[in-house]
């Protein structure tokens, strides 16, 4: 994978220019000011606020982050620990000197990094001048060729939960899987469709009281993904994840559920997508080497996949010693978070 950092826009077709100009300059002409610091800080709030909005999003990002540097990388990019790093740069500089220069070290590496501009138009849209040319005007290189150097977490996170406060919880169990061009993601998206049908949702939002539960496979970092959303329970959802997994890694499903999974699994692989949306994901594909060819092929191999093939793929990818937990904890449940042996930290 290949970390990119991107800006977007959009405008009418006739703006295209406009546009591009006004890419280049938040790219190019950026100013740290003496207000720097405090537009970190209301980022900082809306960024915590938000943490209760997709609080399960963040509590698989947790898991996840268990897992490996690319996964440890997105939550520290979009987690809990971006949400109080940002919190702790705007607060502990008392005139924002220090964040400035941070910032612009970071930006003097941007602008000078390789670029590519992308454009989608509406069908017969087309420029009167050359966008690719007005681009490389004014920035440094369109090429992506260079990978550029590595980067990533050398240390495996050390908080498995945090105290978000108030009164739910969000819980995550993240295992281990593959990419999507590997023969294993049909029967993935699959087994995901069936722990998030039935199995999870009896369990932890009928009987267990949350706003909501289930499951998906998460193909760009490779992983399958358990989840609860404002939960009462804390202990019991996980151990509900742990049961559900157990039932599908002893007996293939029956046929009639499984086909109903088939059929939620392909609805959300060919869900309607705006085509300026489809285009921009099929751009980000090609620029990781995926195949774009490899959504169709595994619709294929969906309907195809048979109760036995589930099963096998549970045994595989299911396993206990592989599984991770994340938490997004109410107030006051610490003492809970010390007995399951989950590290914990604070927002």
């Amino acid at each position: 994978s290949r970390a990119v950092f991107m800006l977007s826009a959009r405008a009418r077709a006739a703006d295209e220019a406009e546009l591009i100009d006004a890419l280049a300059d938040a790219h190019l002409e950026v100013r740290f000011d003496p207000g720097t610091r405090d537009i970190a800080a209301r980022a900082a709030l809306r960024s915590k606020a938000a943490l209760s909005r997709d609080g399960h999003l963040h509590a698989e990002r947790v898991a996840a982050a268990q897992l490996g540097p690319w996964n440890a990388l997105a939550e520290r990019w979009r987690g809990p620990s971006a949400v109080k790093a940002l919190a702790r740069v705007s607060e502990g500089d008392a005139n924002g000197d220090a964040l400035r220069e941070r910032l612009r070290r970071v930006h003097r590496a941007l602008a000078a990094a390789p670029s590519r501009l992308q454009i989608v138009r509406d069908a017969g849209g087309r420029s009167a001048a050359d966008p690719r040319r007005a681009w490389r005007d004014r920035s440094a290189s369109e090429s992506l060729a260079s990978p550029g150097r590595k980067c990533g977490p050398r240390r495996a996170p050390r908080a498995a939960a945090w105290i978000l406060g108030g009164t739910v919880n969000y819980c995550a169990k993240v295992y281990p899987a593959v990419g999507a061009g590997h023969p294993d993601a049909a029967p993935l998206g699959v087994l995901a469709a069936l722990l998030g049908g039935d199995l999870l949702v009896r369990a932890i939002r009928e009987d267990g009281g949350a706003y909501g539960a289930g499951a998906r496979y998460c193909e760009r970092s490779a992983t399958l993904r358990l989840f609860s959303y404002r939960d009462p329970r804390l202990a019991e959802t996980l151990d509900d994840f742990n049961r559900a997994s157990a039932s599908l890694r002893r007996r293939p499903p029956a046929r009639g559920r499984l086909e109903e999974a088939i059929l939620r699994a392909v609805r959300e692989l060919d869900r309607p997508r705006a085509f300026h949306v489809a285009a921009f994901e099929r751009y980000l594909d090609e620029l990781q080497g995926r195949d774009p060819e490899g959504a169709r092929r595994r619709r294929d191999a969906m309907l195809r996949t048979s109760p036995e093939a589930v099963r096998e793929t549970a045994r595989r990818y299911l396993r206990p010693d592989r599984g991770r937990a994340g938490v997004l904890a109410a107030a006051g449940r610490e003492d809970d978070l010390d007995r399951l042996g989950l590290p914990w930290s604070r927002v």
